[in-house]
């Protein structure tokens, strides 16, 4: 994490959000801070930087990362999450995919959300661009070549950790990953190859809590609303931190899990309600303005060699109103 980097940030308490102050104990060359702390000068609450990563939550146990290491490693209990997520990313990027699996890359690089995604962004030209739930930085990635600086966000350090370490190339323990080909069988891939050259920034943050002002003209939510244990609140803060005539890109399957999300806070999941239009209503009550909504847009997840789940994902691009609330 670069040095100026905390000059902008805030406290996320929600009682709070003062300003943090950078406490440094280690940096690199690039003046890059691997380990130190931030510290709220309102609070006095303490946010530690492992790695390079600041870590913004406030539960203790997730503030202090102990274990790190062992989360990186390939038998952590979110291994096949974290694998599953990086072949959807970089699976472009490999030359020796099946040629069953090749087909099915070729249509989704044309038709799925991701291509749906780069079609709308290369509309805009934004100044700074936030991703919500940036997981392993694939889309961050994008952002970091369309904007002056990019920053991603996301409740898992060790998510976090590997995007940084694809992005911006800072070594870590973990070099590749393992995807399921057939049965037990399993096939190694290298993780993609850096380009330290991006402006961009990773942090660890609760998307319902996050650690800015209304700083961004361009927010990216993929695939994260129904994820959420407060998807309103999340809309709320995606609303907060979009500066005047800012623009969202946000894109959900709508599904909606128990273990995820208490049956009272799914949008759009009661009997004869459309989640779509419901989200548009949700969005409207903040200062978002809906432009555009897209359907049934196909979002692929791979399995195995064989077996690939596709959802349909709606996407909704809004824009915030000319004057702050």
């Amino acid at each position: 994490m670069k040095r100026g980097m905390v000059s902008g940030l805030r406290c996320v308490r929600r009682d709070c959000q003062g300003p943090l102050k950078l406490l440094a104990s280690e940096e690199n060359s690039a003046a890059d801070v691997l380990t130190g702390e931030a510290r709220c000068t309102a609070c006095s609450t303490s946010y530690p930087i492992r790695d390079g990563v600041l870590v913004l939550k406030m539960d203790e146990a997730a503030r202090t990362v102990d274990g790190w290491e062992e989360s990186l490693g390939l038998t952590s209990p979110s291994a096949a999450y974290r694998q599953r997520y990086l072949d959807a990313h970089y699976r472009d990027q490999l030359d020796d995919v099946s040629p069953t699996l090749k087909e099915w890359s070729t249509w989704e690089q044309a038709h799925g959300l991701r291509a749906v995604v780069k079609r709308l962004l290369a509309q805009l030209k934004p100044h700074r661009a936030l991703e919500i739930g940036c997981g392993v930085g694939g889309t961050t990635a994008v952002l970091g070549d369309l904007a002056d600086i990019a920053i991603g966000v996301d409740l898992s350090f060790e998510l976090a950790l590997t995007a940084r370490r694809i992005l911006l190339g800072v070594p870590t323990p973990m070099t590749g990953y393992d995807v399921v080909d057939v049965g037990a069988r399993t096939i190694w891939r290298p993780l993609p190859a850096p380009r330290a050259d991006r402006p961009i920034e990773v942090l660890v943050a609760d998307a319902t809590s996050l650690p800015f002002g209304p700083d961004f003209d361009l927010v990216i939510c993929l695939n994260v609303l129904d994820a959420s244990s407060h998807p309103r609140r999340l809309l709320a803060e995606i609303s907060r931190v979009l500066q005047p005539g800012g623009v969202l890109v946000l894109a959900s399957p709508f599904h909606w899990r128990e273990e995820h999300t208490a049956p009272t806070e799914m949008i759009g999941a009661e009997a004869g309600s459309s989640p779509g239009e419901a989200v548009v209503e949700e969005l409207h009550k903040t200062r978002l303005v809906v432009e555009q909504v897209v359907e049934s847009v196909p979002w692929m997840l791979r399995d195995h060699t064989n077996c690939v789940r596709v959802f349909a994902t709606t996407v909704i691009v809004a824009r915030s109103r000319d004057e702050l609330r």
